[in-house]
């Protein structure tokens, strides 16, 4: 069995109090699995008897919804966390913001971009390194077409990571994978190999509307912070800047490296790359002219209304092929603003 972790997992600490959007304040549905819920049920403690009083069941399952987790202390901190240690928390709970993907013969661990200081390791960790661990102990069988989607996925990070200009390097995979996609769904993986990954030199071909547009269709999904909105009110075009390539190619290897393979594997392919190109193209316009904190908590928002949000996200990928904002040759002319 192989484990892979990105490098700077293991540097990943909760900020807790210090933190300028606690996650246990920001009123998500929180899912809170049946063990955790009949394991937190056992306890007799004040604080156990709290938590459990506000959790609510429905169709769903267990979850906390609304207002602030009602075992987080006035030190911004988890009172079970503190006095009864990590291993009482929910799953959820113990999780975040890791997140845990499985195929082929490997678990792939991540840190999700929703937590600031998660936003800031992806966005500045300049070396990152996916370090892959084989345990040697023979579990796991391997899956080729999940083989074959890694191997691709690592060329792909590897083409964002090299010195060019990032809106010519996503609009050259745009392509690319449009022409792969159907290749890869049908196994014709020679055919496949024939075609060639490359930067597309993009010039100042698109008018205002097409970010226009685009914003628009953010503005249209569900807002959980009324902050959100203004940001995106804010946001500003300026082809000539390539201020934030670092941040903003290890942001879409982020997206490629937590969907990629999954999305692929349900046959939605394009869907990744349009999922982390939109995110880039979205992203540069709100950093713009921001200082590095800023752009660090506008990632963190972003994540936190659109990735995080599973409503959301799945609007926005059904948005990918039905609005025609987000045709390939029209997120390539986004690109080029």
């Amino acid at each position: 069995m192989k484990y892979v972790k990105p490098s700077y997992y293991w540097d990943f600490t909760c900020k807790a109090q210090a933190c300028q959007d606690n996650c246990c304040r920001v009123g998500w549905r929180i899912a809170v699995d049946e063990q955790s819920y009949c394991s937190l049920s056992d306890h007799h403690e004040p604080i156990f008897k709290k938590l459990c009083s506000a959790i609510k069941l429905d169709d769903e399952g267990y979850y906390i919804n609304g207002g602030e987790c009602p075992a987080l202390s006035e030190d911004g901190l988890c009172e079970i966390a503190k006095n009864y240690g990590d291993e009482e928390l929910g799953y959820i709970c113990r999780m975040h913001p890791r997140f845990i993907n499985e195929y082929s013969d490997r678990t792939e661990y991540g840190l999700g971009l929703a937590c600031e200081e998660a936003a800031r390791l992806i966005m500045f960790d300049v070396c990152t390194v996916y370090r892959c661990i084989d345990s040697g102990d023979g579990e796991g069988e391997t899956d080729e077409k999940a083989e074959r989607l890694i191997e691709l996925r690592e060329s792909l990070m590897h083409f964002i990571t090299c010195n060019g200009a990032l809106n010519d390097k996503i609009a050259g995979m745009l392509m690319y994978i449009q022409r792969i996609a159907p290749l890869y769904a049908n196994e014709e993986y020679e055919s496949a190999e024939s075609v060639k990954l490359q930067e597309i030199k993009l010039t100042k071909n698109a008018e205002p509307q097409n970010v226009a547009e685009l914003t628009e269709v953010f503005k249209g999904l569900e807002i959980l912070d009324e902050k959100w909105p203004k940001a995106l009110d804010k946001a500003r075009v300026n082809s000539k800047s390539t201020a934030f390539d670092g941040n903003l190619k290890r942001i879409f290897n982020y997206f490629l490296y937590r969907y990629f393979v999954s999305y692929s594997l349900d046959g939605d392919m394009m869907g990744a790359v349009k999922l982390a190109a939109v995110s880039v193209i979205l992203l540069r316009l709100l950093f713009m002219d921001k200082n590095k904190y800023r752009r660090i908590n506008l990632a963190h928002m972003y994540s936190k209304e659109v990735e995080y949000n599973e409503e959301n996200l799945e609007n926005l990928l059904f948005e990918f092929y039905t609005n025609e904002i987000f045709e390939t040759e029209n997120i390539i002319k986004a690109l080029a603003n």
